[in-house]
């Protein structure tokens, strides 16, 4: 059976005041990787700690994307309060990796977060899911996401050998090309789902075993999960389509229609592989109960057809005294005889009537 498995993080399990408090030699194993880019030129760098970031050097005319892998190193939520003075209520919502899809406008920065689906093995369904959180500037891109993960892998590209209009965009064109990547993967797990869904519709009516149902309801969850990490993110960028949030370049708002468009579809594609499979189960159902009343009209007609032969080897078989047919030459044949022809009789009745209606 298909499950969802996620790390637990001690930092998810702490409030803003015990972050507040944490020894800043707490865990090592989180990365930022700070880039720095304009039409003109780009610069890379892996850091340990966002101190070595000139927030006040932040020009208008470069694009600032500060990506974070890893929630390990507590310290550097304590250093995002200092530098860009984000609240520890939304450092919480961060770190807490079971938080749903949000939207929220904040004085000096969109924040929003969002689901990453990934399979754990290529030949199975069990799906693990990533928390990434997104704090969009005026000029700055603040990322954080609880594991490594390739989904921003074509960004990086793009932006490294100044490929497509990525680096001639501002910052906002980089937080709509980080949602983009994000629904693109999303197309590839619900697709493959889907595959396993319509397989499973050739095997119902052919295969009775308890894997099937376990299949059909593993199946019905994650398309549940993937149905409520979509909707919120589907309302929150029809809220951007609007025009309702400010320092969004207008035109930019047609890149974040295209997603939403996108979203939508498969939104409407969830729902419907989980109407399938709601069918499937019924037809599973019905094709079961079918297949037990078979077995049971087979037993009827056998039990049926041999109730007459019961009936007379019963009343032969009591020990009277005075049975005059016992003494009989010919007593046993006709017996035989009798109980022969009556099942064969109620055998041809049987399959003129019943077996001919079903």
């Amino acid at each position: 059976m298909a499950k969802f498995v996620k790390a637990k993080h001690a930092s998810a399990r702490l409030g803003p005041e015990a972050l507040a408090k944490l020894d800043q030699t707490l865990g090592k194993n989180s990365k930022v990787i700070f880039t720095k880019y304009s039409e003109q030129a780009v610069q890379v760098e892996e850091l340990s700690s966002l101190s070595k970031i000139n927030f006040n050097d932040f020009s208008p005319k470069n694009v600032h994307w500060i990506h974070i892998e890893g929630f390990d190193n507590l310290a550097l939520f304590e250093e995002i309060k200092s530098y860009l003075k984000i609240d520890y209520l939304y450092l919480e919502d961060v770190l807490n990796t079971d938080h749903y899809p949000k939207m929220e406008e904040l004085d000096q920065a969109l924040f929003f977060i969002v689901k990453i689906f990934s399979f754990i093995k290529e030949n199975s369904n069990e799906l693990r899911t990533k928390h990434l959180a997104i704090f969009l500037g005026e000029n700055f891109v603040l990322s954080a996401i609880e594991r490594e993960s390739a989904v921003f892998n074509p960004i990086k590209k793009r932006i490294n050998e100044n490929l497509g209009r990525i680096r001639k965009m501002g910052a906002d064109y980089l937080f709509y090309s980080m949602i983009d990547s994000v629904v693109d993967s999303y197309y590839y797990i619900v697709e493959r789902l889907g595959g396993s869904v319509e397989l499973l519709q050739s095997r119902v009516t052919r295969e009775v075993s308890d894997n099937i149902l376990e299949e059909i309801n593993s199946l019905k969850v994650e398309f549940l999960y993937i149905q409520k990490a979509i909707l919120p993110v589907k309302d929150y960028l029809s809220t951007i389509v609007r025009g309702k949030i400010e320092g969004l370049d207008q035109k930019n708002i047609k890149y974040f229609e295209d997603v939403h468009d996108h979203l939508f579809q498969l939104a409407e594609t969830v729902i419907s592989y989980r109407q399938i499979l709601s069918d499937i189960l019924n037809i599973y159902s019905s094709y079961v109960g079918f297949r037990t009343n078979k077995v049971m009209t087979f037993l009827t007609i056998f039990s049926t057809i041999f109730i007459p032969p019961t009936f007379i080897v019963g009343v032969y078989g009591m020990n009277f005294k005075f049975m005059p047919e016992l003494d009989l030459k010919w007593s046993y044949p006709i017996v035989w005889l009798i109980i022969i022809t009556t099942m064969i009789s109620l055998l041809i009745y049987l399959k003129r009537t019943y077996w001919h209606k079903n």
